[in-house]
C-alpha cells in the first residue's frame, strides 16, 4: 500500500491522508532524510510549516551536489519529485546552501583573457539582484572581486554596459538622432519645427506597431546576416544588414514575449558585432566568433 510521510514527525501515513493530523502539516510522498531528531534545528511544533524549492530547472548533477550539502549539514529534508522540502525553521540555512550551488554551477572567468572591473558599491540590493539574474539569465559570466565590484571578460563589455544601464536607468528614452534607417531626415525642421498632440499621439501608436510586428523580421535578419559573418567576417551583405538592423533593435521597446534581460543581451550583442564591424581593432576571426554567438542566441527566437 502506498504511503506518505510527515516532515516534521517523520510519521508515515497510508496514501489517502494528505495532512500530518498532529502536526497540521502536508505530507510528502518520500520518507524524509530520518537520521536526525526531529525537534532538531526547530523542526518541532510551533517551528511555523514547511518550505517548498522548486529546483525542476537544475541538472541532476546539480541536485546532487545539494543533497550532500545537506547531508553534511545535518538538516532534515525530503524531496517531492525534484522539489526539495524543509522545515521552515531552517529555511535561512537551505537558502545559503541553493546560493552556494548556483554560484558554483555558473559560468566561470576564464583567467587568461582580459577582465573589466565596474564599481557598484553604491548600487541598492535590489539593484545588484536584479544585476546577477539579468547575467545569469543571458549566461554571461561574472565574479566579484575583494572590493565588491562586479567582473566581468572584456569581451562582454558591451553587453554588460547595456544591462547596467537598463538597471541604474530604467526610465531612459532611447537615443533618437531624426534620422530614418534611410539616412532621411524627419525631424521637426520638415514641419516648421511645430508638433501638436495627435503628432505624438500616431508616433507612440506607430513606435508601438513597429516594435510588435517588426521583432520578428529584425531578428530574421540579423540571424542571416550573423550566419554569413561567422563564416566570412567580410562579407559585404552580411556586414551592412547587421550593421542597418543593429541600430533598428537598438531603437525598439521591449517586443512581447521577451524578457528585458534577453533583449537586452540580444540587443546588446548586435550592437557589439556593429563595433567591431565599424571599427579597425577587432581582427577576422573575432568578428565571426561574436556573430557566431549572436546566431545562437537568435535561432531559439527565429
Amino acid at each position: 500500500m502506498a504511503t506518505k510521510f510527515c516532515m516534521q514527525c517523520a510519521g508515515e501515513f497510508i496514501d489517502a491522508v494528505d495532512r500530518c493530523p498532529d502536526c497540521d502539516l502536508e505530507l510528502v510522498d518520500e520518507r524524509p532524510s530520518d537520521h536526525l531528531d526531529p525537534t532538531a534545528d526547530g523542526a518541532g511544533e510551533g517551528a511555523g510549516g514547511q518550505v517548498q524549492y522548486e529546483l525542476h530547472e537544475w541538472a541532476v548533477e546539480s541536485r546532487v551536489m545539494l543533497e550532500q550539502l545537506l547531508e553534511s549539514g545535518g538538516i532534515r529534508h525530503a524531496w517531492s519529485g525534484t522539489d526539495l522540502i524543509v522545515s521552515a525553521a531552517v529555511e535561512a540555512r537551505v537558502d545559503a546552501l541553493v546560493d552556494q550551488v548556483e554560484v558554483t554551477t555558473l559560468p566561470t572567468l576564464d583567467p587568461d583573457l582580459p577582465k573589466l572591473a565596474y564599481d557598484i558599491d553604491d548600487w541598492s540590493d535590489e539593484q545588484q539582484t536584479l544585476l546577477m539574474h539579468a547575467l545569469d539569465e543571458v549566461a554571461i559570466a561574472y565574479e566579484f572581486d575583494l572590493d565588491g565590484a562586479l567582473v566581468v571578460l572584456e569581451e562582454n563589455e558591451e553587453r554588460v554596459e547595456i544591462i547596467l544601464d537598463k538597471i541604474e536607468f530604467p526610465d531612459a528614452l532611447p537615443v533618437d538622432d531624426g534620422l530614418d534607417d534611410d539616412g532621411t531626415d524627419h525631424g521637426d525642421e520638415a514641419d516648421g519645427g511645430e508638433r501638436d498632440e495627435d503628432d505624438d499621439d500616431e508616433d507612440e501608436e506607430r513606435a508601438d506597431s513597429v516594435d510588435g510586428l517588426e521583432a520578428a523580421e529584425v531578428m530574421s535578419d540579423l540571424f542571416v546576416a550573423s550566419d554569413r559573418l561567422l563564416r566570412n567576417a567580410r562579407d559585404a551583405e552580411g556586414v551592412l544588414t547587421l550593421v542597418a538592423r543593429a541600430d533598428v533593435a537598438r531603437r525598439m521597446r521591449l517586443p512581447y514575449g521577451f524578457s528585458r534581460a534577453v533583449w537586452t543581451d540580444i540587443v546588446g550583442q548586435a550592437a557589439t558585432v556593429k563595433g567591431m564591424l565599424e571599427g579597425d581593432d577587432a581582427d577576422d576571426e573575432t568578428i565571426e566568433e561574436h556573430a557566431k554567438l549572436l546566431r545562437d542566441t537568435l535561432r531559439q527566437y527565429v
